[in-house]
């Protein structure tokens, strides 16, 4: 019976069978050589996340140990390192001792399942209407055009809260193996390679060229794109301002809010919120200063996110982690439960002093 090693490939584990074990370790270890700095470590991290989903797959279908001959299947599958070094004339990063018979192979680039991902390289805002584009090969101008006519037409307001929430589920096309699936192209040592050592500002994306048809009025459908940007960085900026300043004051609603509770509750919470300025029944000032905190958190969370999202896409500073949008949602809906719950309460007290101050004054006018 074969040994079995448990590896971490990409933070999942796999129990490998001990030759083919050797064999994935090797191959690893041929493309650090062939790939070095950050720029290689960016090409290996990404075969090997595309290894991992190989294996997934594999377990997926019944298989509970990675063999030989499944190791053998994804290197034909990916291609070796130093078929790209042959390629552009660069010596081989592989070494002289190598433990694996080796024999003549050819790359089979099978084709790759297309995924849809935020096209960020092509952004207006935060790249969605590009990554839709992409994933139903659509041109990303004739479907921004449509888009604008379909807001005209009907309510821009649902669009933008929909056009935020794609914003916030669909990841962004970051790393090379990314932005190859969002293409539909094969994920190979050499793709992988040829893409992350691409630094040129790719075109803009045509569908149409991209399958090999020349582009109908390129000059016009540039300045489209020309025309979409600017706007886009116009109203970015626009709501960068309007959503800091909207957020400074739910601040400073949230720190007043703060203090009177804090003062209050040493010096009395009513001579307090009158020196404030605050016209409040005795009786509901507590639900009523805990009503305003809890609104101003309310509000808080997304005019953060509208700065994040403005701030990423003006400054390209990196965008929110998934578990932080999960966060972040889980505690706006808690916010807005206990903001509920709150009110509920100020309007049930002030009913029952309604209540209180009629039947006082009927018994004072019997």
């Amino acid at each position: 019976m074969k040994k079995t090693f448990p590896a971490n490939i990409s933070g999942k584990i796999y129990y490998i069978d001990e030759d083919a074990y050797m064999l994935l370790q090797n191959y690893f270890t041929q493309l650090r050589n062939s790939f070095p700095g950050d720029e290689g470590r960016e090409i290996v991290d990404d075969i090997e996340g595309r290894v991992a989903e190989i294996f997934e797959d594999k377990m997926v279908g019944g298989s509970s140990v990675v063999t030989l001959a499944d190791v053998n299947e994804v290197i034909e599958r990916m291609g070796r390192p130093e078929e790209l070094s042959d390629e552009e004339g660069a010596p081989s990063g592989a070494g002289d001792d190598e433990t694996v018979e080796e024999k003549p192979f050819i790359s089979i680039n099978l084709p790759t399942k297309k995924r849809l991902y935020r096209d960020t390289r092509n952004k207006v805002f935060g790249g969605v209407v590009s990554g839709v584009a992409r994933y139903l090969n659509w041109d990303c101008n004739i479907m921004r055009l449509l888009l604008v006519v379909i807001a005209l037409c009907t309510y821009v307001l649902p669009l933008c809260v929909a056009y935020l929430v794609l914003w916030m589920i669909i990841p962004p096309a970051g790393t090379s193996r990314q932005i190859l699936e969002m293409q539909g192209r094969p994920v190979t040592v050499d793709s992988v390679g040829r893409t992350v050592l691409d630094t040129a500002t790719p075109p803009p994306y045509n569908a149409a060229s991209e399958a090999g048809a020349p582009a109908s009025g390129g000059g016009f459908w540039s300045f489209v794109s020309m025309m979409f940007r600017v706007l886009g960085k116009c109203a970015m900026i626009l709501l960068l301002v309007v959503s800091a300043v909207a957020g400074v004051t739910a601040v400073v609603f949230f720190l007043l809010g703060v203090s009177a509770l804090v003062m209050g509750s040493c010096y009395g919470a009513y001579e307090v919120a009158s020196n404030m300025g605050f016209d409040l029944i005795h009786p509901l000032l507590e639900y009523e200063l805990w009503s305003m905190i809890l609104g101003a958190l309310v509000g808080l969370i997304p005019c953060v996110a509208l700065v994040w999202a403005a701030c990423s896409s003006l400054f390209n500073v990196r965008g929110a982690s998934t578990g932080l949008i999960i966060a972040a949602v889980v505690t706006e809906v808690l916010l807005i439960a206990a903001l509920v719950v709150m009110m509920n309460l100020m309007f049930g007290t002030q009913y029952m002093c309604l209540v209180s101050g009629a039947a006082a004054l009927q018994g004072f006018m019997a």
